[in-house]
């Protein structure tokens, strides 16, 4: 979400990939730390992309939508992650809803409903 331009994109990623991406340098001893990305060494940068990349190559998304209109305020950003009981997908533990007694993304939860 751009928070100037209130627009979005929703990009699934593979849940795989995720994970990977959290139990890096950059997540572990930066932005889970609240530093911001345009203040991190680019070559911790680098090393996390390059990775992710040559791992997945042309395998990263599992869809994208959008942009589309997201008025929004600025969020806290969190580095915990759920999956979801329901589609699998990863999300951010402050986004998880639960339903039922399961944790479920945000569409979910309106489908269970």
């Amino acid at each position: 979400m751009h928070i100037k331009t209130q627009k979005a994109l929703k990009v699934k990623v593979k849940p795989e990939i995720i994970k990977s991406a959290l139990g890096s340098s950059y997540v572990k001893d930066y932005r889970s730390k609240g530093i911001n990305a345009s203040s991190i060494p680019t070559s911790v940068s680098y090393a996390l992309f390059r990775k992710v990349f040559e791992l997945y190559n042309n395998n990263l998304l599992i869809d994208a939508q959008g942009p589309f209109d997201y008025p929004s305020k600025e969020e806290a950003i969190t580095f915990n992650y759920e999956i979801c009981q329901v589609c699998s997908d990863a999300v951010a533990q402050n986004y998880i809803k639960i339903e039922d007694g399961k944790k479920v993304c945000i569409e979910c939860a309106h489908f269970i409903r």
